[in-house]
């Protein structure tokens, strides 16, 4: 079976490919950057490639898929580690905002925190002190 599958974005073509399916599933994959923050829709539409394909649609309502993602900043991450061109490092500067300490520091406005390749004394200061109740 031969069907044109196309993919928009907030309206935008970003994939348009005539696909030849062979098996029960066809799996397709894309990249694609989100340039603003907040809600964008993703559709994708299959469109039959043939008259005697169309014939055998028999739910043509369900050719489009609909996605709503909604895009939030990067969150804001504390990488401690000796080695700021570590591989662990480079890669967690293409996914988050990374800011790199070679100790424990400030967590002012920080989503998260990586501990990279430490000594145990540093988990001393992290760990946090037993609550006591007073009655």
């Amino acid at each position: 079976m031969s069907y044109q599958v196309r993919i928009t974005i907030d309206h935008q073509k970003v994939l348009e490919r005539e696909i030849t399916q062979t098996g029960r599933v066809e799996s397709i994959e894309f990249n694609h950057t989100f340039e603003t923050l907040g809600p964008h829709t993703v559709k994708a539409t299959l469109h039959p490639a043939s008259i005697s394909v169309k014939n055998l649609d028999y739910f043509e309502n369900n050719n489009q898929y609909m996605k709503s993602v909604y895009v939030t900043p990067k969150p804001k991450v504390l990488l401690v580690t000796n080695e700021p061109d570590s591989p662990l490092a480079n890669t967690m500067k293409e996914i988050y905002d990374v800011r790199i300490a070679g100790s424990f520091s400030s967590l002012n406005n920080m989503d998260a925190v990586i501990i990279d390749n430490q000594a145990h004394q540093l988990y001393r200061i992290l760990k946090p002190e037993p609550q006591r109740l007073y009655h």
